[in-house]
Protein backbone atom coordinates (compact mmCIF):
# COMPACT_ATOMS: atom_id res chain seq x y z
CA UNK A 1 0.00 0.00 0.00
CA UNK A 2 1.18 3.48 -0.89
CA UNK A 3 1.39 5.72 2.20
CA UNK A 4 0.80 8.84 0.07
CA UNK A 5 -2.57 7.70 -1.25
CA UNK A 6 -6.05 8.04 0.29
CA UNK A 7 -7.91 4.71 0.63
CA UNK A 8 -11.46 3.60 1.32
CA UNK A 9 -11.51 0.58 3.65
CA UNK A 10 -14.67 -1.48 4.22
CA UNK A 11 -15.12 -3.21 7.57
CA UNK A 12 -17.49 -4.29 10.33
CA UNK A 13 -14.62 -3.83 12.79
CA UNK A 14 -14.23 -0.06 12.98
CA UNK A 15 -12.14 0.16 16.17
CA UNK A 16 -9.75 -2.58 15.11
CA UNK A 17 -9.46 -0.99 11.67
CA UNK A 18 -8.86 2.52 13.06
CA UNK A 19 -6.09 1.21 15.29
CA UNK A 20 -4.40 -0.55 12.35
CA UNK A 21 -4.67 2.61 10.20
CA UNK A 22 -3.19 4.74 13.00
CA UNK A 23 -0.37 2.26 13.77
CA UNK A 24 0.56 1.99 10.08
CA UNK A 25 0.11 5.69 9.28
CA UNK A 26 -2.30 5.33 6.35
CA UNK A 27 -4.81 7.89 5.10
CA UNK A 28 -8.12 6.01 5.04
CA UNK A 29 -11.85 6.61 5.16
CA UNK A 30 -13.81 3.76 6.74
CA UNK A 31 -16.87 2.39 4.97
CA UNK A 32 -19.01 0.67 7.63
CA UNK A 33 -20.40 -2.70 6.51
CA UNK A 34 -22.91 -5.11 7.97
CA UNK A 35 -21.96 -8.40 6.35
CA UNK A 36 -20.62 -9.48 2.96
CA UNK A 37 -17.68 -7.09 3.34
CA UNK A 38 -15.69 -9.06 0.75
CA UNK A 39 -17.91 -7.81 -2.11
CA UNK A 40 -17.08 -4.11 -1.56
CA UNK A 41 -13.80 -3.95 -3.56
CA UNK A 42 -13.05 -2.60 -6.03
CA UNK A 43 -16.05 -0.30 -6.62
CA UNK A 44 -16.96 0.63 -3.03
CA UNK A 45 -13.64 0.12 -1.21
CA UNK A 46 -9.96 -0.20 -1.99
CA UNK A 47 -9.46 -2.92 0.60
CA UNK A 48 -11.26 -4.54 3.54
CA UNK A 49 -10.64 -5.51 7.13
CA UNK A 50 -12.56 -8.68 7.88
CA UNK A 51 -12.28 -11.96 9.74
CA UNK A 52 -11.65 -15.22 7.95
CA UNK A 53 -11.09 -18.85 8.81
CA UNK A 54 -9.69 -20.35 5.61
CA UNK A 55 -9.53 -17.41 3.21
CA UNK A 56 -11.63 -19.23 0.58
CA UNK A 57 -14.27 -16.45 0.45
CA UNK A 58 -11.52 -13.87 0.04
CA UNK A 59 -9.92 -15.85 -2.80
CA UNK A 60 -13.33 -16.31 -4.45
CA UNK A 61 -13.59 -12.51 -4.55
CA UNK A 62 -10.03 -12.11 -5.90
CA UNK A 63 -8.72 -10.66 -2.62
CA UNK A 64 -5.29 -11.31 -1.12
CA UNK A 65 -4.41 -11.12 2.56
CA UNK A 66 -1.87 -8.32 2.99
CA UNK A 67 -1.69 -8.26 6.79
CA UNK A 68 -3.04 -10.09 9.82
CA UNK A 69 -4.40 -7.71 12.44
CA UNK A 70 -5.08 -10.35 15.09
CA UNK A 71 -5.67 -14.03 15.72
CA UNK A 72 -8.80 -15.06 17.58
CA UNK A 73 -10.50 -18.05 19.10
CA UNK A 74 -14.20 -18.56 19.59
CA UNK A 75 -15.15 -19.35 23.18
CA UNK A 76 -18.41 -19.88 25.02
CA UNK A 77 -18.48 -18.01 28.31
CA UNK A 78 -21.12 -18.39 31.00
CA UNK A 79 -21.78 -16.02 33.86
CA UNK A 80 -21.03 -17.94 37.10
CA UNK A 81 -24.39 -16.88 38.60
CA UNK A 82 -26.24 -18.10 35.50
CA UNK A 83 -24.33 -21.37 35.49
CA UNK A 84 -25.19 -21.88 39.15
CA UNK A 85 -28.90 -21.76 38.24
CA UNK A 86 -29.88 -25.35 37.34
CA UNK A 87 -32.33 -24.39 34.59
CA UNK A 88 -29.86 -22.02 32.92
CA UNK A 89 -26.99 -24.50 33.35
CA UNK A 90 -29.02 -27.21 31.57
CA UNK A 91 -29.71 -24.83 28.67
CA UNK A 92 -26.03 -23.87 28.48
CA UNK A 93 -24.97 -27.54 28.60
CA UNK A 94 -27.46 -28.47 25.86
CA UNK A 95 -26.14 -25.67 23.67
CA UNK A 96 -22.53 -26.72 24.36
CA UNK A 97 -23.38 -30.32 23.48
CA UNK A 98 -24.95 -29.20 20.20
CA UNK A 99 -21.89 -27.17 19.22
CA UNK A 100 -19.54 -30.03 20.17
CA UNK A 101 -21.63 -32.48 18.13
CA UNK A 102 -21.29 -30.32 15.01
CA UNK A 103 -17.55 -29.86 15.48
CA UNK A 104 -17.06 -33.61 15.97
CA UNK A 105 -19.19 -34.39 12.88
CA UNK A 106 -16.95 -32.15 10.76
CA UNK A 107 -14.00 -34.46 11.51
CA UNK A 108 -15.74 -37.69 10.41
CA UNK A 109 -17.77 -39.25 7.60
CA UNK A 110 -20.11 -42.23 7.71
CA UNK A 111 -18.67 -45.07 5.68
CA UNK A 112 -21.03 -47.85 4.62
CA UNK A 113 -20.07 -50.98 2.69
CA UNK A 114 -20.99 -54.54 1.95
CA UNK A 115 -18.39 -57.07 3.05
CA UNK A 116 -18.18 -60.83 2.45
CA UNK A 117 -18.41 -62.56 5.83
CA UNK A 118 -15.14 -64.33 5.05
CA UNK A 119 -13.35 -60.93 4.89
CA UNK A 120 -15.00 -59.33 7.90
CA UNK A 121 -12.13 -59.75 10.39
CA UNK A 122 -9.55 -58.27 8.01
CA UNK A 123 -11.83 -55.28 7.34
CA UNK A 124 -12.27 -54.80 11.10
CA UNK A 125 -8.47 -54.78 11.40
CA UNK A 126 -8.13 -51.57 9.35
CA UNK A 127 -11.51 -49.90 9.89
CA UNK A 128 -11.26 -47.03 12.37
CA UNK A 129 -14.45 -46.52 14.34
CA UNK A 130 -15.72 -44.74 17.39
CA UNK A 131 -16.39 -47.92 19.38
CA UNK A 132 -17.33 -50.85 17.13
CA UNK A 133 -18.74 -50.79 13.59
CA UNK A 134 -22.40 -51.55 13.00
CA UNK A 135 -22.88 -54.89 11.25
CA UNK A 136 -26.20 -55.96 9.74
CA UNK A 137 -27.18 -59.04 7.72
CA UNK A 138 -27.99 -58.73 4.02
CA UNK A 139 -30.41 -60.68 1.82
CA UNK A 140 -27.36 -62.53 0.47
CA UNK A 141 -26.25 -64.48 3.56
CA UNK A 142 -22.62 -64.46 2.33
CA UNK A 143 -22.42 -60.68 2.96
CA UNK A 144 -23.00 -58.22 5.78
CA UNK A 145 -23.48 -54.46 5.72
CA UNK A 146 -20.86 -52.57 7.73
CA UNK A 147 -21.20 -48.97 8.87
CA UNK A 148 -18.70 -46.82 10.75
CA UNK A 149 -18.02 -43.13 11.44
CA UNK A 150 -14.40 -42.79 10.31
CA UNK A 151 -12.00 -39.85 10.47
CA UNK A 152 -12.48 -37.72 7.35
CA UNK A 153 -8.70 -37.34 6.99
CA UNK A 154 -8.22 -41.11 6.59
CA UNK A 155 -10.90 -41.56 3.91
CA UNK A 156 -8.79 -41.47 0.76
CA UNK A 157 -6.17 -43.90 2.05
CA UNK A 158 -8.77 -46.12 3.73
CA UNK A 159 -11.15 -46.78 0.81
CA UNK A 160 -8.55 -48.46 -1.46
CA UNK A 161 -7.43 -50.67 1.45
CA UNK A 162 -11.03 -51.70 2.18
CA UNK A 163 -11.66 -52.47 -1.49
CA UNK A 164 -8.49 -54.59 -1.59
CA UNK A 165 -9.87 -56.54 1.40
CA UNK A 166 -13.14 -57.31 -0.40
CA UNK A 167 -15.39 -54.42 0.65
CA UNK A 168 -17.91 -53.51 -2.06
CA UNK A 169 -20.58 -50.89 -2.71
CA UNK A 170 -18.80 -48.33 -0.52
CA UNK A 171 -20.89 -45.27 0.30
CA UNK A 172 -19.60 -42.11 2.03
CA UNK A 173 -22.06 -39.79 3.78
CA UNK A 174 -21.49 -36.48 5.52
CA UNK A 175 -22.51 -36.26 9.15
CA UNK A 176 -24.31 -33.33 10.75
CA UNK A 177 -23.99 -34.17 14.45
CA UNK A 178 -22.12 -36.72 16.55
CA UNK A 179 -23.07 -36.79 20.22
CA UNK A 180 -20.41 -38.53 22.28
Amino acid sequence: LDKDRHYRVATEYENLCRRWIRENDYDCAIVRTRGATEVFPPEDADFIVDNCATGSTLRANQLDIIDTLMHSTTCLWANPHSYADEKKRLAIDRFTSLIQSVLEARTRVCLEMNVPKTHLESVFGVLPCMKKPTVAPLADAKYVAVKSAVPRASLFSLVPRLKAMGAEDIIVNSLQHIYM
